[in-house]
């Protein structure tokens, strides 16, 4: 599922040393004040900025999502050796529900081809 992607991706993005978190949050302690809120505290304040550095790049990927659908497409277009407008990339994309399957979007790549055939 895609959503699992995203979540697995943002968890493995998370700092591992606590010298690179304390960094970050020297920028970013708004978020980790965001994530507590949203999130709840650990009592934890490295296990805190994990938590926002994990929420942060989650955000970040969902409100990307439409243009990773977008490459995703297109990787698969050049992998079956086939084309569609970049309207139609665009609107396939912006169809993308992050709770499909991966394989979904070549589903829906594949229904299109068939019906511009027709």
């Amino acid at each position: 599922y895609i959503c699992d992607s995203i979540s697995e991706f943002a968890d493995g993005q998370v700092d591992i040393y606590y010298s690179d978190r304390a960094k970050w949050f020297a920028e970013n302690w708004d978020k980790v004040d965001q994530a507590n809120a949203e999130l709840g505290s650990s009592g934890e304040i490295m296990q805190d900025i994990a938590q926002a550095q994990y929420l942060d790049n989650s955000n970040k990927l969902y409100e990307d999502i439409e243009n990773i659908a977008c490459m995703l497409i297109i990787d698969y277009l050049l992998n079956i050796g086939a084309s569609l407008t970049s309207e139609q990339i665009e609107e396939l994309a912006e169809e993308v529900d992050h709770n499909e399957k991966w394989e979904d979007i070549a589903d829906k790549v594949n229904e299109l081809l068939e019906e511009s055939e027709d």
